[in-house]
């Protein structure tokens, strides 16, 4: 009787943790089949796209070469910066290219660390949804090597009256590479 209850256990183990594997298919004109999560899953399945976020744009003067380059085996742009309002907060998204030149399929979110001040202070993360043109998932998704994806990441304002620095590197790296670009409001 222990044995096939340790049987059906570790069965049951197996068959969990493999139905969360398999690829996800990039695609959006499928809609989520369980209507229960259909608030967070249609503010996740659409393609990043800062021109169809409501919002003021931020404006940047630094030069091309601090804001787009190589870091290890991998390409980055850090893009644009637009405040929304992020139920009554103010906040800001971030956008960046990400291209994949490793020979291993890796998430921006798994390459690289970023990381946002406003005066010298790190400010917090925090998470958009039900925003048109927002896709705060895409930074998880495994990029082939070769492929690029616009991917967009969100931090609490603290005062949109100070300039934002946004730095890039890549995670674990011993060189000391950096991209960094500065947006004012």
């Amino acid at each position: 009787m222990k044995k096939n209850l340790a049987i059906i256990t570790a069965a049951l183990i197996l068959v969990l943790s493999v139905s969360g594997c398999g690829k996800k298919q990039n695609t959006s004109d499928t809609k989520p089949q369980n209507t229960a999560q259909t608030d967070v899953s249609d503010a996740y399945s659409q393609p990043a796209d800062m021109d169809k976020i409501p919002g003021n744009a931020a404006s940047s003067d630094t030069s091309k070469d601090e804001y787009s380059g190589k870091l290890g085996d991998y390409e980055v742009t850090i893009e644009d910066a637009k405040i929304v309002d992020n139920n009554g907060e103010e906040a800001v998204v971030v956008s960046f290219n990400f291209k994949n030149k490793s020979n291993t399929s890796v998430p921006f979110s798994g390459a690289m660390e970023v990381n946002a001040y406003q005066d010298d202070s790190r400010l917090t993360g925090t998470v958009i949804a039900s925003t048109d043109g927002i896709n705060m998932v895409a930074s998880a998704e495994h990029v082939a090597p070769g492929d690029s994806i616009t991917v967009q990441q969100a931090y609490k304002l603290r005062d949109k009256s100070l300039p934002l620095d946004i730095e890039v590197k890549e995670f674990e790296s011993q060189d000391d590479a950096l991209l960094t670009k500065t947006f004012n409001f």
